[in-house]
């Protein structure tokens, strides 16, 4: 597997972007995080915050996603909501999706894949 390219952040290397890798580059990743080999991703528009592609096994859908960190910003965006999704997931909550392995050293975490909806306007019955 081709190295993925990083930067110098608060004395930790961290993934720049994946969208500057190869799709094949990002397959490999989420492909040694799933322990399966992957289709091509599919880049999931959005996310501020963040980089999602979408990929496909045999037998499951996976999103992998990128962390970004910010200048300054001190808070463990991928500990929050790895952690919460997992505490979740192990209450029996299954409209979330299950968290399947974390990449602590490149800010990366592999999901279960779940079909929604993109939410653009927040509503007092959401």
């Amino acid at each position: 597997m081709k190295p993925l390219r990083f930067v110098a952040r608060g004395g930790k290397l961290r993934v720049r972007s994946l969208a500057n890798l190869e799709p094949m580059h990002i397959r490999d990743v989420a492909s040694t995080l799933a322990g399966a080999t992957l289709g091509s991703p599919v880049r999931v528009e959005g996310g501020a915050n963040n980089q999602v592609y979408k990929l496909s096994g045999d037998s499951a859908e996976y999103a992998l996603k990128l962390y970004i960190s910010k200048s300054g910003d001190l808070r463990d965006r991928l500990g929050a909501e790895y952690e919460a999704l997992k505490f979740l997931s192990d209450h029996g909550v299954t409209s979330v999706p299950r968290p399947l392995a974390i990449d602590r050293e490149h800010n990366l975490a592999l999901y279960e894949w779940m079909d929604g909806e993109q939410v653009t306007t927040i509503q007092d019955e959401d």
